[in-house]
Order: structure tokens, then sequence, then C-alpha cells
């Protein structure tokens, strides 16, 4: 009871913030002045989300979105039981199971815990799966003290984490404190998480004893362009500070009072594996001691397994290795490799694994024994897979992965995200089965921005002068899938999510036209205004990923490469845009969609947005699969309908394509069953 008066009088102080749902707006001065250039924004109003303007606009859109999905009321209810069955099915438990597998068992049945914790937490961590269910985005046991820690998202998906900490088995928390960031973790006595500043931004590393309730600052990022992560290890008590943006990181170990730095300041990938040892992009780090990664590979992922050894994760081309380090000597074992698209994603808390392909069903593996402890559903089979790679502007080999359920397929789905170094999705399309079964193909482009290829290859997609290459990767392999699957561009849809909805906004306005439609989810596209606007949330955070145009090559980029100050009028052949956005999403705010779609329909665009008033940067879960449906039926209608483009070439052979489709590709072509 005293522990709870205590965090009630830390919330009366202000000490520990409470976030309102909210939305965010802008900046409606129109006019934007910059040392290297002014420029008027008209439809500037529209960044009042409460304003009149906005409002106005919204409804306008919601009677549109009611309008075309009238229209098509059975076709969204057949793509509704489609997409129902194919999401469950591929589920990994049924909530009433996945309820009972969070609620640990007691701490003194050592094995069962650990044995069904294991489960718990590598199933929970897979966002497109079980996250997604369970709203957590942590959870961890201290056995000994009976403990389980979660962070639920309580906004729905308007990014507002809540803490909570409870006796294993309790119906109430011990300790329940929002907002916070993503990561926390016990730290002896103590809980350890982070602070949130201007909503998205976590700033400080603060621990909370269990009892009485009292908190500790050990430390504050004072650089507001820097994030705070917090890194777990298996084993023992160390937790691991990093503190980082696109173009500088270090990384260092909690202390009682602190933080200790292991690394000085540098632009490569950094992760913890011990107070003396870490992997960076292109070495292990043991004790100083550097040793390169083999085969000339990149590191994407690790994690200590005990006090002398580690796994690591290595990528190349899309294609992912697990690797077995032993500190002392240090050495490097190859585990499992692979030569196509794939993933793995390391547990934080437990020796396990996500062992993710896109045409197979993902593994739940433990990286001690490489034994499979669990094996996702796969309710579609997808036995046709085709790898390979296309040259961009510049010439550099951009890889991409194809799969589908037919043999020949007639519409095709192109995926590509291309930013903030996170590679682009190599796992079963969950997301896209219901329309695999009905005869599309899916392809996913590893363009430049992400880390298919390491830090380079991020760093070549990142900066707003760098930027345009991640748009020109896509630009190449657009026509090189469609020509190797025979697809026309008529037949084809593309897709981009957040930063990647800027990839599919410039998709959109690229001439000639690339493709039939384009679906944008919570996109990314007023990017001038924002990158110039330093106090939305992650702006100053992005200077160095997206551009800051207060410097004069910046500047000039973001004018030719923000989707909505290049909309162009209507064009022959131009591809029907659909946005969907959050009303409350704090990541990119929702007045971007309404100001783009807006401009697009004013300048003769077919182009309809959907707002979802419940929403964030993610749907709410009872949302997600009308929404889906919704999508489904409007863009179907759209490329089946769809004339092909006047002086389109006619479709070509089968023996024509397979000619073309082995010409300079690296990787096997390969029609595989389902395993």
């Amino acid at each position: 009871m005293r522990m709870r008066r205590r965090l009630i009088s830390l919330v009366t102080q202000g000490k520990i913030a409470l976030l309102t749902k909210e939305m965010l707006a802008g900046d409606t001065e129109p006019w934007r002045h910059g040392p290297h250039g002014h420029w008027y924004d008209p439809l500037a109003a529209l960044e009042d989300t409460k304003g009149p303007a906005f409002t106005d606009a919204a409804k306008t859109f919601d009677q549109q979105w009611t309008q075309v999905t009238r229209q098509r009321t059975a076709a969204i209810r057949r793509w509704r039981a489609r997409i129902a069955h194919t999401k469950d099915a591929a589920l990994p438990a049924d909530p009433a199971y996945a309820h009972e597998v969070i609620q640990v068992p007691h701490p003194t049945r050592t094995s069962e815990l650990r044995i069904q914790y294991a489960a718990a937490h590598t199933l929970t961590v897979w966002i497109d799966r079980v996250l997604a269910y369970t709203g957590l985005t942590a959870l961890e046991v201290n056995a000994s003290a009976g403990l389980l820690l979660t962070i639920k998202d309580v906004g729905a998906g308007a990014e507002q984490l809540e803490l909570a900490v409870s006796h294993v088995g309790a119906s109430r928390p011990l300790i329940r404190i929002r907002p916070v960031g993503p990561d926390a973790a016990f730290y002896g006595d103590r809980i350890v998480y982070l602070t949130v500043d201007n909503a998205l931004r976590y700033n400080s590393v603060v621990s909370i004893h269990a009892s009485p309730g009292k908190s500790k600052t050990h430390y504050t990022s004072k650089d507001p362009r820097c994030q705070l992560e917090l890194i777990g290890s298996i084993g023992n008590d160390t937790v691991f500070v990093r503190e980082s943006n696109a173009l500088k990181k270090r990384i260092g170990y909690l202390t009682e009072s602190s933080v200790h730095w292991m690394t000085p300041v540098t632009p490569s990938t950094l992760i913890p594996l011990s107070k003396t040892a870490w992997a960076e992009n292109r070495h292990l780090v043991v004790n100083g001691r550097r040793t390169p990664l083999p085969h000339g590979e990149f590191l994407e992922d690790a994690r200590q397994l005990s006090e002398t050894e580690a796994v690591l994760v290595t990528v190349k081309n899309a294609c992912c290795s697990l690797y077995r380090v032993q500190f002392h000597p240090p050495s490097i074992t190859l585990l499992r490799q692979s030569k196509t698209p794939n993933q793995f994603k390391l547990s934080t808390y437990t020796p396990t694994a996500l062992l993710t392909y896109p045409h197979k069903a993902t593994e739940v593996l433990d990286v001690r024994t490489l034994r499979t402890l669990l094996t996702f559903p796969t309710p579609l089979s997808l036995p046709v897979v085709l790898h390979g790679v296309v040259a961009s502007a510049d010439g550099t080999k951009i890889p991409y992965t194809i799969v589908s359920h037919v043999a020949h397929p007639t519409k095709l789905i192109v995926e590509a995200y291309g930013a903030y170094g996170i590679s682009s999705r190599r796992s079963y399309p969950i997301q896209w089965l219901a329309q695999l079964e009905q005869g599309y193909a899916y392809a996913v482009v590893f363009a430049r921005g992400g880390r298919e290829n390491g830090d380079a290859w991020w760093a070549a997609g990142s900066t707003a002068p760098k930027k345009h290459t991640t748009f020109e990767d896509v630009y190449a392999a657009i026509p090189a899938i469609q020509r190797r699957l025979t697809i026309p561009r008529h037949r084809t849809m593309v897709y981009g999510r957040s930063a990647g909805g800027w990839m599919a906004a410039r998709v959109a306005q690229h001439q000639p036209p690339l493709c039939a439609a384009v679906f944008a989810e919570v996109p990314y596209v007023d990017v001038l205004r924002t990158t110039s606007n330093p106090r939305l949330p992650l702006t100053q955070m992005e200077y160095d990923e997206f551009g800051d145009p207060r410097r004069p090559e910046d500047y000039a980029a973001l004018t030719q490469l923000s989707p909505l100050d290049t909309v162009p009028l209507a064009f022959p052949d131009a591809p029907v845009v659909l946005v969907r956005t959050g009303l409350h999403d704090m990541e990119v705010s929702p007045y971007e969609a309404v100001k783009w779609v807006t401009k697009l329909q004013a300048f003769g665009w077919k182009a309809w947005l959907a707002i979802d008033r419940e929403g964030g940067h993610f749907a709410a879960k009872k949302q997600q699969v009308i929404q889906a449906a919704e999508n489904a039926a409007i863009l179907d209608a759209v490329i089946v309908s769809r004339p092909p483009p006047h002086g389109s070439p006619p479709r070509r052979g089968k023996r024509t394509a397979k000619r073309q489709s082995s010409k300079g590709s690296t990787f096997n072509s390969t029609r595989r069953r389902k395993h």
C-alpha cells in the first residue's frame, strides 16, 4: 500500500507523466522560411487536426470511402472471410491458449517455467504474429522473485505504452507506469525502463524498486537527435544501453548509479555481448581484439548465451546465417546458413530464435542445440519461389524475392521499405495470403536504406541527397519482376507502409507509370514540411536519416523528393491511389495523408483515403480484418478492371520469360514443394 501511495505521489508531482490519447498537430503557418529558401503551402491549415479545415476534409474523405465500400459490399464480405480464415490459421495459438501461456507457471517449478516462458516470450516478440494479437512489446520473468514484467500498448495503436510489474499469477500489478519506452528489464531488485520525451523519444534510463517504489535516473541523453534503447542479456543481470541515431552510436552497461560506456561514438551498428565484447557491422570485438565476420557478411543481430559464448546473425543479399561465438579465444563457428532470403530473430532473454522464410513455415529454434521447438502453421502452400537481382540506375545489384501459390500468377503485389536500416519483409506473408490464394504473386524488393547488405547499404539510401537511390532501386525492380513473371503493369499493385509509404508515393507519381494501383499505409509524404518542423516527435532524430532542410544540399534534394511537393497533374494511365491513416498516429501525423490525397484529387488523380478514427500507427486489433478486406476488395477491383495501357507490348510467352529471368541473376530460381 505504501508503494502505491508513493507511485500516486510521483504521478501527482509530474515525475511520471501520463500520456493521454491525442492527435498531434503540425504548423498551420503557410509560409516556411528556411536559410536556403522560402516556400508556401496552401494546405497548411489541414495540419491543425482539431481545426475546421481538417475536420471538413476528413468528413469528405469519410463520405467518399463509404460510397466506394458500399459499391463493393459483397466483395468485401468474401475477402473478409478469406482473410479471417488465413490469419487465424497462421497464428500459433488461439486466444485462450495464448492467455494461459503468458500467465507463466509458479516460479518454483523452474524447468516448466523455463520451457513455458521460452515459448511465451519467443512468440510474443514476433510482431507479425502474436505480438499484434497480445499488444505486448516486452515480457520478462524474474523467477527468483516471482515477478512478471510486461509493456503493453494502451493507446489503440497510438504508441502509448504502459509498464506493469506483478507477482506471477496475480490479478493486479504492483507497479503500473505510463508512458514508457518499449524496453524494460529486471536489474537485481530493480526494474529498469525508459522515460519518454516528446511522445516518441526515449531520453532517460530509470530504475524503480519493486518495493517500496523509489525511482533513480541512471542516464539522460542530452542530444535530441539520439534515441535510447535497453538490451537485455541471457543468463546474467547485465542490462546494456544503446544511444544512437543514423550516423552515431555507442553502447554501455548499467551500473548502480549511471551507465558505463564501452565504446566511443561510431557510425557503425553495435550490439553488446558482454562487458568486454560486442559485435559491429563487419567485426567481432573481444577485449579490444577485432575478428572479421566470415565470408564478407554483415552483422544483423547478436545475443550473449553465457559468460563464454554468444550467437551472431549475419546477413548478405538478404540471406542470413547463424554463428556461435566463443570469447576465449575469440572464434566464430557456422551453425546454419541460407542461400535464399530469410531472417533469424533472436530472443532477448531465452536461447531461441525465430527462423523465417518467405515461402515456408516459421520455426522456433533452440540456438544451443539447433533443435526446432515449435513450427508455425502454414495455411497456404507457396511452392513457387524465385530470387534474383536487378541493376539499379547506378549499376548496383538489388536483390528481390518472389513467392506464389500458383504456377502462373496473373496479378502482382510488390512491396519495399528501404529506411532506418530495417530489412524488408523476409517472413511468411500472412498479410497477403488471401491475395496469393486468388492468383497473385508477391514480391519484395530489398532496396537500399535497409540493412540487407550492412551499414553501407543503409547509408546508401539515407540522408536527403542519397534517398533517391531507394526509389531508383524499386523503379528498376518492378519492370524486371513483371517481365520475369510475364505480368503486365496494369495487373500490378505496389505497397508501402510508413517510411515505405514515401517509396509508394514516389512510385505512384513516376512517369511512365509502373503499376495500376498504389496502396500506401500511414505514408510519410509531407517530407519537406515535416523535416522543417523540429517540434514534431521524430523530426530531430531523423535529420540524419531523411534530411535537415537547414543544410543546402538537403533542402535541394527534399524539394525534388517530397511527394506532396512534387505531385504532377494526373497523366495517362496514372495508377489509382489508396491511402490509409490513423487519426491518433504519433509517428506519421494523419494530416500528411489528408494533405497528399487532397492535392492528388485536386490535380485530377483517382485517390481514396480511409481514416481510422480509433487507430494510430497501427490499427486496433478488432479493425484489422475488416480494413484488410476493404483494401483487398477495392484494389483487386482496380487491377481486374484496369484496361491495358495504350501501346503496351503483348504479354510474353513462357519461353521468352524464362530466358529473360535468367539474365543477370545470381540467385537460384526454384519451384519448391511445401515443407
